[in-house]
């Protein structure tokens, strides 16, 4: 048997048992009784946020008087708690035009617009439409509240909230009060006059000159504020099992370490963040925190991290950002081994959060791991390069130079092809620099040879993967001679790919020898040269040299060759 069924046999049953007046029947009494009970009942159910219930209650009242307009009113009530706004408010318009109207018309179209505004802020929106639901919502929850407050008690919540995104302040601390008085249990009630209490201290405060102290009014504002949040605290249960109340609950926590922080009530504030991360981590903007404690917000990472997993255990992917998060802040407070961790467990809930393969290397390479961080760099390169270029531009200077050694320590070691790989990362995070480019060829082609057992280009097994490793070496060279088409050396390198290990386009690579040689002809004639830069034009001019002669004359017997096989006759003797 339903709630709303009990409720109903429950109050038909108390009916009965009252006498009825002279001249009338039992049944004509307990109609109206049994009517006003249920609208009370429903209207208990909408303050418990059970609004199926409360709409039950309302629909079987109105079964006893069909088409009753103030039980209609009750049903459009409930409707709004149930997310039918739009639909409310056309219901309203045919009820206005069937003659309805005074405080009840009021307080319905003010509850209607409030609930469609507030819709609109939770979907995303962010037009005029909003500030337009909500200016409406003030002017008529004001005439239905100054019309019959008592009746429509619950209007002051509401009002309050409308007023507050309409900058009205001094009506929406009114009603936010007189929220509080006529509800006191609800939570709702006092967290909303926190927030609002909280506002208007901001407004005052950031209104006093530079050396003005605040008045015992601005303070007062301010210690309402405080109590308020934390009665709101108090109020939700201790540990809720409903996602809904948690995420209530941690609204309250976070608002009260806000409040905290502006009286820089620092151990207070971070304890009352704590509490908010661990009952719904995604109500915290944790970037905000980093930036307002620094190293220092740590304090409420790892008190949130360590009460969600508590509550929650270690599947749920709800603080997969907070782990993120918290393996940022261990790594600046030099724990690369727990910053590892963190990372590592973030990327088990939200494979999708790619950079944190970028923050596992350097939580490697800080604890010297630097295989590791070999790995992870190319794990996220692999995953998602511009996701790794973004991390790695965070802190250019500093994460080039890390890549950097970790470009050396693969060669020393034999890891060509991740010499290869960090060098690609550095390349596209430092574009306008050649040298990068330069590396990654030249590990590329020396991992193909090794892959092929051959040296300089001859001998060996050529494959279809040393083939397509020499290809991508070529095009790191071509990436190279984009930004600086005319050096020398560069020309050389990339004709040696194509002439010794590709065996193609040998005469672009003879023309690539050709001005390889001149242009380091023209640039040792010059002055100003450093020794280092003098020494490699002039091994650039003797190896584009060399290459030169030896790919001209590999043609020019080519050619004779043809020639001679062209002579012959063809083998049907013709």
């Amino acid at each position: 048997m339903s709630c709303s069924l009990i409720a109903l046999i429950s109050l038909m049953g108390s009916a009965a048992c009252m006498s009825a007046p002279q001249g009338a029947t039992a049944q004509d009494t307990a109609r109206p009784t049994i009517v006003e009970e249920m609208i009370a009942s429903g209207r208990v159910h909408l303050d418990a946020r059970q609004a199926e219930m409360g709409q039950a209650l309302f629909e079987q009242a109105l079964d006893l008087r069909p088409g009753d307009p103030e039980i209609r009113m009750w049903v459009l009530r409930a409707w709004m708690d149930l997310g039918r706004s739009n639909d409310s408010l056309d219901a309203i318009d045919a009820l206005s035009k069937e003659g309805f109207e005074g405080p009840g018309l009021d307080y319905l179209y003010g509850m209607a617009f409030a609930r469609r505004a507030e819709g609109l802020l939770a979907s995303g929106v962010r037009d005029a439409s909003i500030q337009m639901n909500f200016t409406d919502a003030v002017t008529f929850l004001s005439a239905a509240a100054a019309a019959d407050g008592d009746r429509f008690y619950d209007a002051f919540l509401p009002l309050a909230r409308s007023a507050w995104y309409s900058q009205d302040l001094v009506t929406a601390r009114t009603a936010a009060e007189e929220a509080t008085q006529r509800m006191p249990d609800s939570s709702d009630s006092h967290y909303v006059l926190g927030r609002v209490a909280l506002s208007q201290f901001a407004a005052w405060k950031g209104a006093l000159a530079e050396d003005e102290e605040p008045g015992e009014e601005i303070d007062a504002s301010w210690e309402l504020a405080r109590k308020s949040l934390q009665v709101a605290v108090n109020l939700l249960p201790d540990a809720p099992r409903d996602e809904e109340l948690q995420r209530r609950l941690s609204r309250a926590h976070l608002h009260l370490g806000h409040t905290l922080m502006w009286k820089e009530m620092r151990p207070e504030a971070l304890a009352a963040y704590g509490s908010a991360i661990t009952w719904a981590p995604e109500e915290v903007d944790f970037a905000q925190l980093w930036s307002q404690f620094g190293a220092e917000a740590i304090t409420a990472f790892q008190a949130g991290s360590s009460g969600f997993e508590k509550h929650f255990g270690k599947t749920s992917p709800r603080d997969s950002t907070l782990l993120w998060w918290l393996g940022f802040a261990r790594l600046e407070s030099q724990d690369p081994g727990g910053a590892e961790q963190a990372f590592l467990a973030s990327l088990k809930k939200a494979p999708e959060f790619v950079n944190a393969w970028f923050y596992v290397g350097l939580s490697r390479y800080a604890g010297k791991n630097y295989s590791g961080a070999v790995d992870a760099f190319s794990t996220g390169w692999n995953a998602d390069p511009a996701t790794i270029v973004a991390a790695v531009e965070q802190d250019a200077q500093g994460n080039l130079a890390r890549l950097e050694f970790l470009v050396g320590w693969s060669a020393g070691k034999g890891r060509l092809t991740d010499a290869a790989r960090i060098s690609e990362i550095c390349a596209e995070s430092a574009r306008i620099e050649p040298r990068h480019w330069n590396n990654m060829g030249l590990f590329l082609r020396d991992a193909a040879e090794a892959m092929q057992g051959s040296r300089n280009g001859r001998g060996g097994k050529s494959t279809p993967a040393s083939r397509a490793i020499l290809e991508r070496s070529l095009a790191a060279y071509m990436r190279a001679l984009d930004l600086v088409p005319d050096d020398p050396q560069l020309l050389n390198d990339a004709a040696v790919m194509l002439h010794y290990y590709l065996k193609r386009d040998l005469e672009q690579a003879l023309q690539m020898y050709a001005d390889a040689q001149a242009g380091a002809e023209k640039a040792l004639a010059g002055s100003g040269l450093s020794a280092e830069r003098r020494s490699v034009l002039k091994t650039a001019e003797r190896d584009a040299g060399n290459n030169h002669r030896i790919l001209r004359r590999a043609l020019t017997r080519g050619k004779k060759r043809d020639a001679k096989d062209g002579e012959k006759p063809s083998p049907d003797g013709r």
